[in-house]
């Protein structure tokens, strides 16, 4: 349980650290001529694909061109690393990064491909080389010494604008930094940092966070992290059944963590010592299977059906949401209101995206990467929020309070 005294502390201290943090791509390139140089650029490039390997979703991408632009323009020879998709330390053409290399070719000059790490091209001043999946490589993952060391022959200076992967030690986001002449942040994960920082430090009341997902045990630490800082908490997704089990109604075949029960109440007592109105919804959409074309019905929160399912937030909930968010003017939202995938359970999402993208022009609205994103996506409401983090898990992790290892490591080494 946070000790509420210190409701501030836990998430300022790294976000903090991450303030002090002078080695950006920006102060780097003031300080040294970049023309010439061999730069690592890990970014994330981990992004959906369909059965035709065409990209779903060009975000993360798109995200990082300024960092990649910057560097080609100042001449630099660059080594982009990424993963895509979890192969497991073998090859598997479901996650080569080839579209993702097509998709570069039709935007940028000068751009190759290497699916060999130990057999890599001379790059010329200005020039690009896109590496093969980095996770091909079982060293990845388990932040292998040897794979480490490797990766660091590949330039001079590393430069990290991978914020989707910043929480993971692996031997591209952390065990080169150790081997590497120089290292920083680039624009992407500068921004990032920056924007989050500022708002979770010093937000304009009043601060609503709304969490969706299946899991609560996933959530509590961001949770318990949050409620002292808000004014309102909005919950949405699977987790809404393991508040209602916890009070004992019937929720039919819904989702449920029946263990998480004592994580429902000391989430409650926090909120009520901290003043924290929460939201669950009032009415919910079901349906009698798990499945796009089943039969669905809406009903009360009490009155969910043996054998049925809760699949969205209904109609009276979504007024509710939205008559609750009107006048919020900092707005963090992380996590879909139901299974959105499926057109009968999209309203529920969608109608939060519709009332928070309406308040862009005077609250700060920000959206927590993962799901929440490709949602958005769906809905054609990209360009409708303040800001979208381009990492999921990364951000969930910042918002706990927790170390960020990628970028903990690089502060360590400019400091040392």
């Amino acid at each position: 349980m946070v000790d509420v005294s210190r409701k501030n502390e836990i998430v300022i201290i790294f976000l903090y650290s991450c303030k002090k943090m002078k080695e950006t791509l920006s102060h780097l390139s003031k300080t040294i001529s970049l023309t010439g140089k061999r730069i690592i650029l890990r970014v994330d490039f981990n992004v959906p694909l369909d059965e035709n390997q065409c990209i779903l979703d060009d975000t993360r991408i798109t995200a990082v061109l300024p960092t990649i632009q910057f560097l080609q323009n100042a001449n630099a020879k660059i080594s982009l690393l990424s993963h895509l998709g979890r192969p497991n330390g073998d090859y598997n053409v479901k996650y080569s990064l080839k579209p993702v290399f097509y998709y570069l070719d039709k935007r940028l000059k000068n751009v190759s491909f290497c699916a060999n790490f130990y057999n890599p091209p001379e790059i010329e001043n200005g020039n690009i080389v896109l590496f093969e999946n980095v996770r091909f490589e079982s060293g990845e993952e388990t932040n292998d010494e040897g794979f480490a060391k490797h990766l660091s022959t590949l330039g001079e200076i590393y430069v990290n604008d991978a914020f989707g992967t910043v929480h993971r030690a692996h031997a591209s986001t952390e065990g080169v930094v150790h081997y590497m002449e120089k290292n920083c942040i680039g624009f992407l994960m500068e921004r990032e940092l920056n924007y989050l920082d500022k708002t979770i430090r010093s937000p304009r009341q009043p601060f609503a966070a709304i969490i969706g997902g299946s899991k609560i045990s996933s959530k509590i630490t961001v949770l318990e992290n949050l409620i002292p800082k808000i004014d309102k908490l909005f919950i949405g997704g699977g987790m809404v059944f393991t508040f209602l089990f916890a009070h004992r109604h019937e929720i039919g075949n819904s989702i449920v963590e029946k263990n998480a029960v004592n994580l429902v109440y000391s989430i409650e007592k926090l909120a009520k010592k901290n003043n924290t109105q929460i939201f669950l919804p009032i009415d919910i959409v079901v349906a009698d299977k798990f499945d796009s074309n089943a039969n669905t019905k809406i009903v009360p929160y009490t009155s969910i059906p043996q054998g049925w399912i809760g699949m969205d937030n209904g109609p009276e909930t979504c007024k509710l949401f939205s008559r609750e968010l009107k006048y919020c003017k900092t707005i963090l939202w992380n996590g879909p209101m139901g299974v959105f995938e499926m057109k009968p359970f999209s309203n529920g999402t969608f109608q939060v995206a519709k009332t928070v993208s309406s308040m862009k022009q005077h609250a700060v609205t920000i959206v927590g990467g993962g799901d929440t994103v490709s949602a958005i996506e769906k809905f054609h409401m990209k360009e409708s929020f303040c800001h979208i983090s381009t990492g999921g898990g990364a951000c969930l992790e910042l918002l706990e309070g927790k170390d960020l290892p990628g970028l903990k490591v690089i502060q360590n080494v400019v400091d040392s």
